[in-house]
């Protein structure tokens, strides 16, 4: 299957025109560049700066220019839809047109591509649908239909392949007015003949879907999109980018005739973007002891209803920790600061008692008050106004709640909870911490750790396979060594 990918440069050749002003096309090239995006370059252009009319006569241009939620397009023989597309760059080489009509040349950058489609409102509920492979998908689905077995012949020495492919039904699993498929297909490219013989093989994909009864936006399509591929990346604890992504119109076979084969087909509309990460789809698969969860762990119909509920409820614990992942530069003292802020995050979504009750809060404070010096009183009853508990209590409840085996990773939880806490604390609130870089690294390592033991926790993966994932993915084994070298107290 040979499809365009989000990792390949594309460009398209048209017109193009503002929705309101459909008469008023533009020719112009648009490109997408993995790493750049989306580029228009127009021959002309509309005004693109934010004019002002002080009085009549007197036009003042502003140091702003224009963006577009919108503009509509179409090259070879397809229309295309563009969105929030903003000015990069602009030049006007006649200086008696400065004030009237558009520039020469207008070069906007967009968010987002659709080509398939014209929308009639950015955020139209018109897509029943969107379907997407991602990076490591097929592994982790574990549903491969493709064999492989190996015969010797005694007699000539020589060894045969026998390579079959079985169809795999998809899994589907329904949420409302929401079904989740995963379908796994295969395919035999045609034979390559050359003089020595003939090659054939037989390729495999698997591909997660999204259906709707009730049509939706783009962007709720996006975002249930943005979900599997996290959890790719937390399945595998490294970034997972999607390869490619549709979305699908419903079918409309009044505009056929009834003998068209394709009548009742939904209209395929391809996505583009740029993301944080580049797919690479021809590198090699994350090996199986690499991932420390598949559908082996936890089955299909289990897993995304509840991965979508932890996704909605950790979203900014899962935001930090993940952006660890897919963002790999950067200061360590940053990271610290995102690994420890992810732990609180989830800590606080998961609201633990408080340690005292809201009378005992109160009958300490006006205790407190009423020894302490009159100028002192406003500051001391400002920091007494909550039981939550402390950013190292919360540390030590989120590293025992996943089990008794959580000693494997955080040996010393007090020790560590103090240093992360402390790091923490020192780097966002002063500026500075006493921690050397061995010991930074350890807490943003170890912390993370804790925080992916927890996901998994909630996603219900066994405690014999969250064990395995400490032993056998080699991130969480180091984190576990950095925790016995680095936050453990002998001497306690």
């Amino acid at each position: 299957m040979d499809e365009p990918t989000l990792n390949d440069p594309r460009s398209w050749s048209g017109q193009w025109w503002l929705p309101d002003s459909p008469d008023d096309k533009v020719s112009g090239v648009l490109t997408y560049d993995p790493e750049g995006g989306l580029t228009l370059t127009l021959i002309g252009g509309w005004e693109y700066r934010v004019l002002q009319y002080p009085a009549p006569g007197v036009t003042s241009v502003t140091a702003e220019t224009r963006r577009w939620d919108m503009i509509h397009g179409r090259a070879e023989n397809t229309v295309l839809t563009l969105l929030d597309a903003s000015v990069r760059r602009a030049q006007t080489f006649d200086m008696e047109r400065m004030f009237e009509g558009g520039p020469d040349e207008l070069v906007l950058h967009a968010h987002t591509l659709l080509v398939g489609c014209l929308l009639e409102e950015p955020d139209e509920p018109a897509f029943e649908a969107a379907k997407a492979t991602a990076e490591n998908l097929t592994a982790w689905s574990r549903q491969g239909g493709v064999t492989t077995v190996m015969f010797d012949d005694p007699e000539s020495g020589d060894r045969t392949r026998e390579v079959t492919s079985a169809t795999v039904s998809p899994l589907v699993v329904e949420m409302g007015d929401l079904t989740a498929r995963l379908h796994t297909v295969s395919w035999a490219p045609a034979p390559s003949y050359q003089r020595w013989g003939i090659s054939v093989g037989i390729s495999e994909r698997a591909t997660f879907e999204f259906t709707s009864t009730t049509p939706r936006a783009l962007r709720e399509w996006i975002r249930l999109m943005a979900t599997i591929e996290d959890l790719l990346s937390l399945s595998t604890l490294r970034a997972c980018a999607l390869i490619w992504m549709r979305v699908y119109l419903p079918a409309t076979p009044e505009k056929w005739p009834e003998d068209y084969p394709l009548r009742n087909h939904r209209h395929e509309v391809h996505v583009y973007q740029q993301r944080i990460a580049t797919p690479r789809p021809e590198e090699k698969a994350v090996d199986l002891r690499d991932f420390v969860l598949t559908l082996d762990d936890v089955p299909f119909d289990e897993l995304i209803p509840k991965w979508l509920e932890v996704d909605a409820k950790f979203s900014a614990a899962r935001s930090l920790i993940l952006g660890l992942r897919y963002v790999t530069g950067g200061y360590l003292e940053s990271k610290v600061v995102s690994a420890v802020a992810a732990a609180e995050s989830m800590s606080r979504a998961l609201k633990p008692p408080p340690v005292m009750t809201k009378r005992e809060l109160r009958d300490l404070r006006e205790m407190v008050l009423a020894v302490v010096p009159e100028e002192h009183q406003t500051w001391m009853g400002e920091r007494l106004i909550s039981a939550d508990p402390t950013l190292k209590e919360r540390l030590e409840l989120l590293a025992a709640r996943p089990g008794e085996f959580m000693s494997e990773l955080v040996p010393d939880v007090g020790s560590w909870a103090v240093a992360a806490a402390y790091a923490r604390n020192k780097l966002a609130h002063v500026g500075a911490s006493p921690h050397t870089a061995e010991e930074l690294y350890a807490v943003v390592e170890v912390t993370s750790a804790v925080v992916i033991m927890n996901f998994l926790f909630e996603l219900g993966v066994p405690v014999d396979r969250m064990k395995r994932a400490l032993s056998e993915h080699w991130r969480l084994a180091a984190a576990a060594r950095m925790a016995k070298e680095m936050f453990l107290d002998t001497e306690r």
